[in-house]
């Protein structure tokens, strides 16, 4: 069968162009082979090339929109296709759903709307947004799909951007579709209101299917191109109403998106979308620009960027660079150069992207959820997930992410971590019973799934703590809690939910309450805090042996605190679950480092890369040990493949070394 062209695709560039036309300036300096040199120099193999923006300005002719009055004369933007695609590079273009200023401002009714009612534009933004639920709208976007299928010839594939709900539209096209599907006036925001999770549901499947129509409709006109839409919503938005579920990874030939946070959130990510894509490899879009791209005059330094592209690497991951060009059309030569010289040092690795990633521990991610149905903090599942995530990472124990769709991945996992569920979506809940009941282990944490918590320990929820200041406190001879003690339990500072269970051996944390309710500043034990001093008899941790397997739950969301008392009582509950000696890795290494492994029949491929950007990055010395099943054949450092020593002892492959910023070992089995 042959291969797709993004599957050895590892290089992959945007440069960022959404820009305005009112000045005869605004493009008059692009250079069509400026352009491309400057892609050949950092040997950039699939370019992504503007087809229109967020300003809604055609590159391309176009009857139904506006071309960008630059290349009115002079067709710049299809020169630049050609010339790549004659180059050998495989071209993505780029169109911008939702975000339309010029649609919005010359065709009003087709606007999302505030509750006020107001449009966007009228709001004073500089982003004009257009409804998917308009059937005018949608119209106008099959149409300029038609018109540049037409245009560019020869191009690979199409990325649409901004797949999601910026706001909760009351648009009259909104209403409507309300009223059919559902029925009287649209709720307001309250996570305590049915209406309003269906609301949140319904908002998450209608991007579903326009995301498929999008797609539908894209191979309608052009059937050998491969469709993307930027996935980078479900991790980096906090509003459940975006509508970033998988529904829209469905409609992906492959997961990527461009996120902007720190380097244990690329990881994450990075997780996510090896876990999640359709096909590999996934593709993690970094900005060079210092400050995402409001600053195109400052760019990341060297070790920055080659480090947040050694991450994406260590994932087995295709680079994806964002560019922003100058309005003038100019590009800074410098971050070509820049580029090439850390492609020329990643382009030997690319080889060795082959296998599975290997975890011990699954993090449930749950993108149809996260919202907070708490009281007193902002927890939900997806900080836990990402902060849980890091706390493992730090530990140097094997762990990926796993999604809804994924769930029967558990699996393949010893111990799955899933915090602050919620019973917004039960379909999971079936699949951790099974996996318990069949030798799994999980983490379950906060006020969590009801019918889980009934299942597994036979509890029912009763309500919240009216304190805001908690601790929790050994029970039954418990060693998990740690340095925490009856005397000085474990501090938590927001409400925790009280359950009811009859089989009180199941116990092995208590909660503490203070002397008074924190909220009475007149009547205290200390002026500067709300120390214990009621033990009470409530569950603040519970442990069951269930079939086959193990379930310990937390009313505090340990593993979402950064604090490192509380990451060392989350990873006494990691290794409670999975047991010291059965971690596919250990090592002996700076937190900062991580270690990533991949696995196929005949090898091991071990990357570390350190998680933390400076210009000096000090060797450090390593210790890992990696558990195989036989004594391997040799250990190869990568790309050298220089052979280096080990020792095959108790059933583990121990490899003593130095590792630099990033390094990569192959165990050939």
């Amino acid at each position: 069968m042959a291969k797709k062209w993004y599957e050895n695709a590892y290089r992959r560039h945007l440069m960022d162009m959404h820009i305005e036309d009112w000045s005869d300036e605004f493009f008059s300096k692009l250079d069509v082979d400026k352009y491309y040199e400057n892609l050949v120099k950092a040997k950039i193999q699939s370019p992504m090339i503007y087809f229109q923006s967020h300003v809604g300005l055609c590159y391309y002719d176009t009857k139904t929109g506006k071309k960008h009055r630059a290349f009115e004369k002079d067709n710049k933007i299809k020169r630049l296709v050609k010339k790549c695609i004659d180059g050998g590079m495989k071209v993505v273009g780029y169109y911008s759903l939702t975000h339309n200023t010029w649609a919005e401002i010359n065709h009003p009714d087709w606007a999302m709307k505030y509750e006020s009612g107001l449009r966007p534009v009228e709001a004073g933004s500089r982003y004009g947004l257009c409804c998917i639920n308009n059937q005018d709208y949608l119209d106008f976007t099959e149409q300029q799909i038609k018109e540049f299928s037409e245009q560019f010839e020869g191009i690979s594939g199409v990325f649409y951007d901004m797949p999601f709900w910026p706001l909760v539209c009351r648009c009259d096209a909104c209403k409507k579709r309300w009223a059919e599907e559902v029925g009287g006036e649209m709720p307001t925001e309250n996570v305590n209101d049915e209406r309003w999770l269906l609301y949140v549901r319904k908002s998450q499947i209608w991007m579903g299917e326009y995301t498929k129509w999008i797609k539908d409709i894209t191979l309608k006109y052009m059937p050998n191109v491969t469709v993307e839409f930027n996935y980078a919503g479900a991790v980096a938005f906090t509003w459940p109403s975006c509508g970033s579920t998988e529904l829209i990874n469905d409609n992906c030939e492959f997961a990527g998106g461009d996120l902007y946070g720190d380097l244990y959130n690329h990881s994450f990510t990075a997780k996510y979308y090896s876990d999640i894509t359709r096909n590999k490899p996934f593709e993690y879009m970094v900005c060079r620009c210092d400050n995402v791209l409001q600053e195109h005059t400052i760019s990341k330094t060297y070790d920055q960027l080659k480090t947040e592209m050694c991450l994406t690497a260590a994932h087995h991951g295709a680079n994806f660079i964002i560019d922003a060009i100058d309005p003038r059309g100019t590009m800074d030569d410098r971050v070509y150069e820049t580029l090439g010289h850390i492609f020329d040092y990643l382009i030997p690795f690319e080889k060795y992207y082959e296998g599975d990633l290997l975890a011990d521990v699954g993090v449930f991610y749950d993108t149809k959820t996260i919202f907070n149905t708490k009281r007193g903090y902002e927890g939900c599942n997806r900080i836990s997930a990402i902060n849980a995530t890091r706390t493992l990472i730090e530990n140097h124990v094997p762990v990926t992410v796993i999604a809804n769709p994924t769930l029967n991945k558990a699996y393949n996992y010893k111990a799955v971590v899933a915090g602050e569920l919620e019973n917004f979506y039960p379909e999971y809940e079936e699949i951790f019973i099974d996996y318990v009941k069949n030798g799994g282990t999980l983490y379950l944490s906060g006020r969590s799934n009801f019918n889980l918590m009934k299942e597994f320990f036979g509890a029912e929820f009763k309500d919240y703590t009216v304190e805001n200041r908690t601790f929790i406190r050994p029970a039954n001879g418990t060693q998990i809690l740690g340095e925490f003690t009856e005397q000085y339990p474990l501090p938590i500072n927001y409400c925790l939910p009280i359950y009811e269970v009859k089989n009180k051996d199941v116990i092995i944390g208590k909660i503490t309450l203070p002397y008074t309710d924190p909220k009475d500043n007149l009547h205290y034990a200390s002026i500067h805090s709300n120390p214990p001093g009621i033990d009470t008899e409530y569950p603040g941790m519970m442990m069951v042996s269930y079939g086959k397997g193990k379930v310990i739950w937390s009313a505090a969301a340990i593993e979402q605190e950064k604090r490192m008392g509380f990451k060392k009582v989350f990873m006494n509950v990691i290794r409670e679950l999975v047991g010291q000696e059965n971690f596919s890795l250990t090592a002996k290494l700076s937190s900062t480092v991580e270690t990533v492994t991949f696995k196929n029949d005949g090898a091991m491929y071990i990357s570390m890369i350190e998680l933390v950007n400076h210009e000096d990055h000090l060797n450090k010395d390593f210790i890992l040990k990696v558990k195989t099943t036989n004594s391997p054949k040799k250990v190869l450092e990568l790309p050298t493949e220089k052979e280096i020593s080990f020792e095959y002892k108790d059933g583990y492959t121990v490899i003593r070394g130095v590792t630099e910023n990033f390094s990569m070992l192959k165990i050939v089995l």
